[in-house]
C-alpha cells in the first residue's frame, strides 16, 4: 500500500480484497504511509506478514513532496506478481501507478490507484495503501 490518503474509520478502500485486515496470513504486504509526524502512526492489524513504513512529512503539507515516490523508487519489490493499491492526490496517484506498471512491470489490472480530491487535512485516521504478494 502506498498512501498519503486520509480516511475516516467508516471509509473503506473500494475493493473488499484490499483492506489490510482482510489479507490472508500467507500474504506478504509492504505498506508505505505518508503522515504528518510520529504522533499519527497507528497500529495496523493484519494476519499478513506486513512491513510497515511510516514516512513523516514533518512541516510539509500533504501531497506537497516526493516522499512516497522516492520510497517506492528505492524499494525492492518482493519476487512474484503482486497487487498494489495506491491512494494519493490525483497527480501523485497517477505517477505512482505509472511507475508500478511501466517501470516495475506490474500488470495494469494488478494496480489500483485512487485519486483523493479536495484538500487533505491532517487527521488521526490515515489509512495506508498496500503492495501485497
Amino acid at each position: 500500500m502506498i498512501s498519503t490518503g486520509i480516511f475516516s474509520p467508516a471509509m473503506r478502500p473500494p475493493s473488499p480484497r484490499l483492506p489490510d485486515e482482510e489479507l490472508p496470513a500467507a500474504s506478504r504486504a509492504v505498506v508505505i504511509v505518508e503522515i504528518a509526524n510520529r504522533s499519527e502512526e497507528q497500529p495496523i492489524q493484519t494476519p499478513a506478514r506486513a512491513d510497515i513504513r511510516w514516512l513523516h512529512r514533518d512541516a510539509a503539507a500533504p501531497a506537497s513532496n516526493d516522499l512516497l515516490s522516492s520510497a517506492l523508487a528505492a524499494m525492492t519489490l518482493p519476487p512474484g506478481v503482486g497487487y498494489a493499491w495506491v491512494a494519493a492526490e490525483a497527480s501523485g496517484a497517477k505517477n505512482l501507478r505509472r511507475h508500478l506498471v511501466e517501470e516495475r512491470g506490474l500488470p495494469k489490472d494488478r494496480v489500483k490507484a485512487a485519486a483523493l480530491t479536495g484538500s487533505v487535512a491532517p487527521s488521526p485516521y490515515t489509512r495506508p495503501t498496500m503492495i501485497s504478494y
